[in-house]
C-alpha cells in the first residue's frame, strides 16, 4: 500500500517535500538511509516521525525542522535528530501508517 508522507532532509537548503511511498520496512529504510526509529507525535495529531535509529552513531547532520517537530509534538527537549527524516500519519485501528494530514503539514512553521 502506498502512503504520502512528508520527506525532511537535514539539509535546510532542500525543500520538505510530500513523496509517496510503499509503507514497508524497507522503503522506511531507503528513505532514512538504515535502520529505523520512530516516535509518535501525541501533541502533533498522534503522526508518527521516522528517522535513522543509528544516526548519531553514523555522523549524521543535525536536522533542525524534524528536531522542531520532535520537541512540539513530545513536549519534551531532551533529545536531537540527525540525518533525513519523514513524517506519516497516524496509525490505523489495524497498526498500518497512513497518509500525513496536510493541516498539520500547514500548521508548522518551515516545513
Amino acid at each position: 500500500m502506498v502512503i504520502h508522507v512528508l520527506l525532511i532532509p537535514a539539509d535546510n537548503d532542500n525543500a520538505v517535500t510530500m513523496i509517496g511511498t510503499e509503507a514497508t520496512l524497507d522503503a522506511f529504510q531507503e528513505i532514512v538511509g538504515g535502520l529505523i526509529e520512530v516516535v509518535t507525535l501525541s501533541e502533533v495529531g498522534r503522526h508518527s516521525l521516522y528517522f535513522n535509529e543509528e544516526g548519531k552513531l553514523l555522523h549524521l547532520p543535525f536536522n533542525s525542522r524534524a528536531t522542531w517537530l520532535l520537541h512540539k509534538g513530545t513536549n519534551s527537549v531532551l533529545d536531537v535528530i540527525v540525518g533525513d527524516a519523514f513524517l506519516a500519519g497516524p496509525v490505523d485501528d489495524d497498526g498500518n501508517d497512513t497518509n500525513v494530514d496536510l493541516a498539520v503539514m500547514q500548521s508548522v512553521p518551515g516545513l
